[in-house]
């Protein structure tokens, strides 16, 4: 019985301490590296900083931004907010918020979207697997975390927030999981949102915002239509907030450094043959 319980503790304790010797060993080298025990890494990952194992990530200018994943890291957990759809003379609706950990493969990019897709209505955010920028219908495809945009206003009427269609006939319908929202009715009537991507309002109709799929455009002076979600497996949505801006933070934990540093081994293949 003693053998038993001393055999089943070694093994403990030498995972234990072989998980602590890498952590340590990644500390060492960063602090090597970088003349301290925190990594700033601003000069290669733009918006993301490394404490030991912990790597946080806030991207908050619009556009499509890279992100190399570690080797070893399997799920990163994100945050996106959608943006909120523009203001005229009609308050814009609000963008939604998506958290979730979305699956990822070490040596390879996560693209993160930021307010895209946005015209009068608010732009989408996000992860894809492709570049939107390389090619656009591909990357839309990819995309594996939405947070939608909310639609345009229109003249006295306040744009649809993120996964709602807009008032009345003439306003816009919101994105569904399949298909964009359709324009509103009207003579003529509202364009219908597709892929990603609002459609557009005709005579003083608000556009629909951006998501998974689009809202559809309002017709004349009728609201856009808010933008579809997706939403992975367990995760959560809601509206963002009045005043919430576009923006995606991810966090992970990575014994790797995401600083590239030349001559440095896998630590998490190391870690594995600790606990072996």
């Amino acid at each position: 019985m003693q053998a038993r319980v001393w055999e089943a503790g070694s093994t403990r304790m030498r995972r234990t301490v072989g998980l602590a010797a890498t952590v340590g060993m990644t500390a060492a080298v960063v602090a090597g590296v970088t003349g301290g025990a925190s990594v700033a890494a601003a000069d290669v990952v733009v918006g993301c900083t490394q404490a030991g194992i912990i790597v946080n990530c806030a991207f908050k200018v619009d556009g499509e931004h890279v992100l190399p994943i570690p080797a070893g890291v399997t799920s990163v957990k994100v945050t996106a907010f959608g943006e909120a759809g523009q203001n005229g003379v009609g308050t814009g609706g609000l963008g939604g918020v998506v958290t979730a950990d979305v699956p990822v493969t070490g040596g390879t990019n996560l693209y993160v979207l930021v307010g895209e897709g946005g015209g009068n209505g608010g732009g989408f955010s996000g992860t894809a697997t492709e570049s939107l920028k390389q090619d656009r219908e591909k990357g839309l495809k990819s995309r594996t975390l939405v947070a939608p945009g909310g639609g345009a206003g229109s003249l006295g009427v306040p744009g649809a927030n993120a996964g709602e269609s807009g008032s009345g006939a003439a306003g816009g319908k919101a994105g569904t999981a399949n298909a964009g929202g359709a324009g509103g009715s009207g003579s003529p009537s509202g364009a219908s949102g597709v892929l990603g991507d609002g459609g557009a309002g005709v005579n003083g109709g608000g556009d629909g915002g951006s998501g998974y799929y689009g809202g559809g455009g309002g017709a004349a002076f009728g609201a856009g239509g808010g933008g579809s979600y997706l939403v992975p497996k367990d995760g959560t949505k809601r509206l963002a907030a009045s005043g919430d801006k576009a923006k995606v933070l991810i966090q992970f934990n990575s014994l790797n450094p995401i600083i590239p540093i030349p001559g440095l081994p896998d630590l998490s293949q190391l870690s594995s043959s600790f606990g072996s």
